[in-house]
């Protein structure tokens, strides 16, 4: 056998053995994002496709609207909620890859304002009636305009700020309603008031306690109708690893406790 011959031979041979590898490489993964996890998600996404070769789309939403989405044929692979609930009530329905579902952050709720002074001293201002109002997210959609509503009523605040209220469909508007001034002060993800560095924006903001309202568990779980692509598993490993997971904290998220349910 000459040596040009055996070289080619050589080549042929390593390129079947690659084959498989790069088959799988490349694929699309389109994951419906809760909009409190938008921004970070899409930070992550890019640093994914860098390091896997894989293209991630993005549709992000209210979690009760990326839901209806779903039951409505919506194409997503990966269905990051902001809830538990939403995913939960997926896997019961029989629409998810059996035993997928992952808890990937706990969400902690503030409520923020522009205003370097508003929350100086702690809830004062908000006890004493002071705001004239108040964005949260739709409670019936959004997981954090839930545990808003769920503050205020455990606060015993309801009924002296129901009139005061400016519902968003999501924190991403409501985000947009307390920057504008229009509002005094709105509940948001503490994840959406902090830096690439996780220094909290110029204003106020007081952190609601936790036993103020149920834990707001972030799940994900993926979707049967997509089929269980390799993608989309390398996305949810890529989710769990220590990287990230030291990002989420540094952003303004708990980490679920480990081990979490069942394996992706």
């Amino acid at each position: 056998m000459t040596g040009l011959l055996f070289r080619r031979l050589l080549a042929l041979m390593l390129a079947i053995q690659l084959w498989p590898m790069a088959a799988g490489a490349g694929e699309r993964v389109h994951v419906g994002v809760a909009a409190n996890f938008k921004p970070l998600f899409a930070e992550l996404a890019q640093r994914f496709e860098q390091e896997s070769g894989h293209q991630v789309v993005i549709s992000s939403a209210s979690s009760g609207k990326l839901f209806n989405q779903l039951h409505h044929g919506a194409p997503f692979q990966l269905f990051l909620s902001a809830d538990l609930q939403r995913p939960q009530q997926l896997q019961q329905e029989g629409l998810t890859i059996p035993d997928s579902l992952f808890v990937y952050a706990i969400g902690r709720l503030v409520l923020w304002s522009p205003d370097p002074k508003r929350f100086a001293r702690g809830t004062e201002a908000l006890m004493a009636g002071e705001l004239l109002k108040i964005a949260l997210g739709n409670p019936r959609t959004v997981p954090y305009g839930k545990a808003a509503e769920e503050t205020l009523h455990n606060l015993g605040l309801s009924r002296s700020y129901a009139e005061r209220l400016i519902v968003g469909e999501d924190v991403g508007q409501v985000m947009a309603f307390a920057l504008s001034g229009n509002v005094d002060a709105g509940f948001l993800s503490l994840a959406q008031i902090l830096d690439p560095q996780g220094q909290p924006r110029p204003g106020s903001y007081w952190e609601v306690p936790a036993h103020l309202h149920q834990p707001i568990q972030q799940a994900g779980v993926r979707i049967k109708s997509a089929g269980a692509t390799e993608a989309t598993l390398a996305l949810v490993r890529y989710l769990r690893t220590p990287p990230v997971q030291a990002l989420l904290q540094k952003r303004g998220y708990l980490l679920p406790p480990t081990p979490q349910g069942e394996q992706p």
